[in-house]
């Protein structure tokens, strides 16, 4: 490794830890699944997710999950605590590593060496066997103090940026309620705009995952966003009385009537061949289908139709609207330019606020490559100022090796001793 900063040494993970693989006989599923008095946290391949009534280990160290997809994931562990199967455990050299910056490096899965397709896992013999740039135990410090901070920066700025979902929905909220708040014309029953109310047949189970028709049901039905992804096939007599009544055209409307998101409404902004709806979502097709984005935005506003929705849904625990319920909601009947017009605002409006979302997933993006930059940087020795006076890590690393060297010599000449003595007795 070329281009050394001062003071940094080359070395390999090997030297200056110690690992282990974490208990294979404490089992996730035969463990405390939640904190009971006197019981200590115990980490799974997934993180500390378990308790035991007893402790193995003391201190801290990191664990790493071993198995499975998510394998080489890393979690820091202090104080009492047990690592179970599926898990290895990396203690560092207290003297030459500092465990914080330890568990920055190997808190990354591409980090890792990985065998196994089905059940991928981590090669902990041959990854630790690499090479290590390491720097001098307090610059190490002053690394991770660094970047603690700065991760606290982009937590707060990612908390910023997970506001801002809520946010388009309340200003969109806010925009459907102005617009809706300022139409004349008079409210009349969204029965007397509809050709047909209907939803689909009761009796199709048996043409059930087959075929290429599809089935849409409540979880095909968003506000203001009908998603074709979900797609349960149905292979029903084309030409049967069900089908034409059920058959999605664009432009209907379509209203969850039964279940958990009752009163979700949704246009159907596209052409479909052979779409059907299921008995849990209603189909309102209207006289003048140009009409249709402008009645699903009213039926959206909370201050206005959704408003109304709200109000005549009723079932505890099963929430349902009937087709009366439908009938008797009142929408504005306006000409269909001004309708028009106040859909053109209302989208504009829209776009500009959903310009807004986007910006925020690339910021996201931004950060995430930020984070990365930031350790990268700390790794090469640009991330804080190298100290003339920190003990150089190859200094140490000397040290090291001559105490360990010096323990083993003594050992043997202790064991030689031994045996001397058992001799010298028989």
């Amino acid at each position: 490794m070329s281009g050394l900063p001062n003071g940094w040494a080359v070395t390999t993970f090997a030297e200056v830890t110690r690992n282990h693989s974490g208990n294979s006989n404490l089992i996730k599923g035969k463990l405390l699944p939640s904190k009971e008095e006197g019981s200590y946290p115990a980490f799974s391949a997934s993180g500390q997710d378990v308790w035991c009534n007893h402790y193995e280990h003391e201190g801290e160290a990191i664990i790493v999950s071993a198995v499975g997809a998510r394998c080489g994931k890393a979690f820091l562990a202090s104080g009492k605590w047990s690592a179970i199967a599926n898990t290895h455990v990396v203690w560092p050299e207290e003297r030459a590593v500092d465990v914080h910056f330890l568990f920055l490096l190997l808190n990354n899965e591409s980090f890792w060496e990985k065998g196994g397709s089905a059940q991928p896992f981590v090669k902990v013999k041959s990854t630790f066997s690499r090479k290590l740039r390491l720097p001098p135990l307090p610059e190490q410090r002053r690394i991770v103090a660094k970047i603690d901070s700065l991760s606290a920066k982009s937590k707060r700025a990612r908390n910023h940026l997970d506001r801002i979902p809520r946010l388009v929905e309340r200003y969109k909220q806010a925009i459907l309620n102005l617009a809706f708040s300022r139409i004349s014309g008079d409210l009349v029953p969204l029965g007397t705009l509809a050709e047909l109310i209907t939803s689909g047949s009761r009796d199709w189970s048996k043409y059930y995952d087959r075929g290429k028709s599809v089935f849409v049901l409540a979880g095909n039905i968003r506000p203001m966003a009908f998603d074709p992804s979900p797609r349960r096939y149905v292979d029903p007599p084309l030409d049967g009385a069900d089908a034409r009544r059920s058959r999605i055209k664009c432009d209907d409307l379509l209203i969850t009537i039964v279940g958990a998101n009752t009163g979700d409404v949704c246009r159907v902004p596209v052409s479909l061949e052979n779409y059907f709806v299921c008995q849990s979502v209603a189909l309102i097709r209207l006289l003048e289908p140009e009409k249709a984005r402008y009645i699903e935005l009213y039926l959206n506003s909370n201050d206005h139709g959704a408003q109304q929705i709200r109000q005549a849904i009723y079932g505890q625990g099963r929430p349902h609207l009937s087709f009366e319920d439908l009938r008797r909601l009142l929408v504005p009947n306006l000409p269909i330019d001004q309708a028009k017009d106040i859909v053109r605002r209302i989208e504009a409006a829209f776009e500009w606020i959903e310009r807004l979302a986007t910006d925020t997933i690339s910021a996201r993006k931004l950060i995430d490559h930020l984070d990365q930059a930031i350790l990268a940087k700390a790794f090469r020795g640009e991330l804080v100022p190298q100290d003339p006076t920190d003990e150089p890590a190859s200094v140490l690393l000397e040290r090291i090796r001559a105490e360990r060297q010096s323990t083993v010599q003594q050992r043997g000449s202790a064991r030689r001793a031994s045996r001397s003595s058992i001799q010298l007795k028989a």
